[in-house]
């Protein structure tokens, strides 16, 4: 069984690039455009007693950002590995976010191998 990852961009080229990616890999992909969406789908998977494997969370979303979703899911109880994506080197988000277990920082431009590169350590420290 294939491993799941939800990637939540609120950049349609990013969502496409980075399903491509991974489905080359052979893992499975669930997209979201938003924040708010990311965190419907992470609970109602939780909730099914079928929770991601990996989230992947741009942190610059509209509506709800990526730090957001993290922090609202973690009061749900969800403990499943994030990777952080940005555009947006911001030191003292990254500093914060480097305290926090169980998550790791993308920093765009990245390129495909980069980034399985990354999915596949979070996969691996699980």
């Amino acid at each position: 069984m294939s491993k799941h990852i939800l990637v939540a961009d609120d950049e349609a080229s990013f969502l496409y690039g980075a399903s491509l990616f991974l489905r080359q890999e052979g893992y499975e992909v669930s997209l979201a455009k938003n924040g708010i969406e990311a965190f419907a789908m992470i609970m109602k998977r939780q909730e099914q007693g079928n929770p991601f494997d990996l989230i992947v969370l741009d942190i610059q979303m509209p509506e709800m950002t990526g730090s957001e979703v993290f922090d609202a899911i973690n009061k749900n109880g969800v403990t499943t590995p994030v990777v952080f994506v940005s555009g947006y080197a911001d030191e003292r988000a990254i500093r914060t976010l480097n305290q926090k277990a169980n998550i790791s920082l993308l920093t765009k431009p990245f390129d495909s191998k980069q980034m399985i590169q990354k999915v596949n350590l979070m996969m691996n420290l699980q």
